[in-house]
Protein backbone atom coordinates (compact mmCIF):
# COMPACT_ATOMS: atom_id res chain seq x y z
CA UNK A 1 0.00 0.00 0.00
CA UNK A 2 2.29 2.05 0.90
CA UNK A 3 5.52 1.58 -2.06
CA UNK A 4 2.14 2.05 -4.96
CA UNK A 5 0.86 5.40 -3.28
CA UNK A 6 4.69 6.42 -3.19
CA UNK A 7 4.97 5.15 -6.46
CA UNK A 8 1.90 6.98 -7.87
CA UNK A 9 3.06 9.99 -5.93
CA UNK A 10 6.69 10.04 -7.52
CA UNK A 11 5.06 9.07 -11.27
CA UNK A 12 3.05 12.28 -10.94
CA UNK A 13 6.06 14.26 -9.41
CA UNK A 14 8.25 13.33 -12.84
CA UNK A 15 5.22 13.61 -15.17
CA UNK A 16 5.32 17.42 -13.86
CA UNK A 17 9.08 18.05 -14.02
CA UNK A 18 8.78 17.26 -17.96
CA UNK A 19 8.77 20.26 -20.09
CA UNK A 20 5.17 21.30 -21.78
CA UNK A 21 5.23 21.39 -25.89
CA UNK A 22 6.39 24.82 -25.22
CA UNK A 23 9.89 23.84 -25.22
CA UNK A 24 11.51 26.42 -22.66
CA UNK A 25 15.34 25.86 -22.61
CA UNK A 26 15.52 27.09 -19.40
CA UNK A 27 13.13 24.96 -18.00
CA UNK A 28 14.52 22.00 -19.64
CA UNK A 29 17.94 22.87 -18.06
CA UNK A 30 16.95 23.66 -14.68
CA UNK A 31 14.45 20.72 -14.21
CA UNK A 32 16.51 18.08 -15.78
CA UNK A 33 18.60 17.33 -12.49
CA UNK A 34 14.92 16.77 -10.55
CA UNK A 35 13.63 14.26 -13.36
CA UNK A 36 16.96 12.40 -13.26
CA UNK A 37 16.72 12.33 -9.65
CA UNK A 38 13.11 11.08 -9.57
CA UNK A 39 13.45 8.62 -12.63
CA UNK A 40 16.25 7.37 -10.71
CA UNK A 41 14.05 6.77 -7.77
CA UNK A 42 11.45 5.39 -9.61
CA UNK A 43 13.30 2.97 -11.30
CA UNK A 44 15.20 1.83 -7.93
CA UNK A 45 11.78 1.54 -6.22
CA UNK A 46 10.20 -1.22 -9.09
CA UNK A 47 13.07 -3.14 -9.11
CA UNK A 48 13.23 -3.23 -5.03
CA UNK A 49 9.54 -3.96 -5.32
CA UNK A 50 9.53 -6.59 -7.84
CA UNK A 51 10.28 -9.38 -5.51
CA UNK A 52 7.77 -8.37 -2.80
CA UNK A 53 5.35 -8.30 -5.39
CA UNK A 54 5.96 -12.00 -7.08
CA UNK A 55 5.94 -13.07 -3.21
CA UNK A 56 2.54 -11.53 -2.89
CA UNK A 57 1.07 -13.54 -5.79
CA UNK A 58 2.75 -16.98 -4.53
CA UNK A 59 1.06 -16.40 -1.08
CA UNK A 60 -2.41 -15.40 -2.66
CA UNK A 61 -1.85 -18.81 -4.75
CA UNK A 62 -1.29 -20.55 -1.81
CA UNK A 63 -3.91 -19.00 0.10
CA UNK A 64 -6.48 -19.97 -2.37
CA UNK A 65 -5.56 -23.86 -2.55
CA UNK A 66 -5.67 -24.04 1.68
CA UNK A 67 -9.56 -22.54 1.09
CA UNK A 68 -10.73 -24.35 -1.66
CA UNK A 69 -8.70 -27.08 -0.84
CA UNK A 70 -6.97 -30.56 -2.87
CA UNK A 71 -10.69 -31.19 -4.73
CA UNK A 72 -11.07 -26.87 -5.79
CA UNK A 73 -7.27 -27.01 -6.45
CA UNK A 74 -6.97 -29.34 -8.94
CA UNK A 75 -10.73 -28.60 -10.58
CA UNK A 76 -8.95 -24.90 -11.16
CA UNK A 77 -5.94 -26.84 -13.13
CA UNK A 78 -8.02 -28.81 -15.28
CA UNK A 79 -10.04 -25.53 -15.94
CA UNK A 80 -6.25 -23.74 -17.32
CA UNK A 81 -5.15 -26.47 -18.88
CA UNK A 82 -8.44 -26.98 -20.77
CA UNK A 83 -8.63 -23.29 -22.01
CA UNK A 84 -6.59 -23.19 -25.39
CA UNK A 85 -9.06 -26.11 -26.32
CA UNK A 86 -11.83 -24.16 -25.76
CA UNK A 87 -10.31 -20.85 -27.17
CA UNK A 88 -9.50 -22.83 -30.33
CA UNK A 89 -12.96 -24.36 -30.56
CA UNK A 90 -14.40 -21.01 -30.14
CA UNK A 91 -12.22 -19.30 -33.07
CA UNK A 92 -12.96 -22.35 -34.91
CA UNK A 93 -16.37 -21.36 -34.74
CA UNK A 94 -15.94 -17.82 -35.21
CA UNK A 95 -14.51 -17.71 -38.16
CA UNK A 96 -16.87 -20.86 -39.88
CA UNK A 97 -17.50 -19.23 -43.23
CA UNK A 98 -21.22 -19.04 -45.14
CA UNK A 99 -21.86 -19.05 -40.69
CA UNK A 100 -22.51 -22.82 -40.95
CA UNK A 101 -22.46 -24.56 -37.72
CA UNK A 102 -19.43 -26.74 -37.36
CA UNK A 103 -19.36 -29.98 -36.05
CA UNK A 104 -17.99 -29.18 -32.62
CA UNK A 105 -21.05 -27.19 -31.94
CA UNK A 106 -23.52 -28.82 -33.43
CA UNK A 107 -22.88 -32.71 -33.06
CA UNK A 108 -22.98 -32.67 -37.28
CA UNK A 109 -19.80 -32.61 -39.47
Amino acid sequence: MWVGSGFRALSRWHYLAHPGDDLNIVELVALAPLRWAIAGYLSVLDVLNASASRRQEYLADLAAAHAGGTDGATALMDTLLAMPTVEAAMTRAALNPAGRRCGTWSGTT
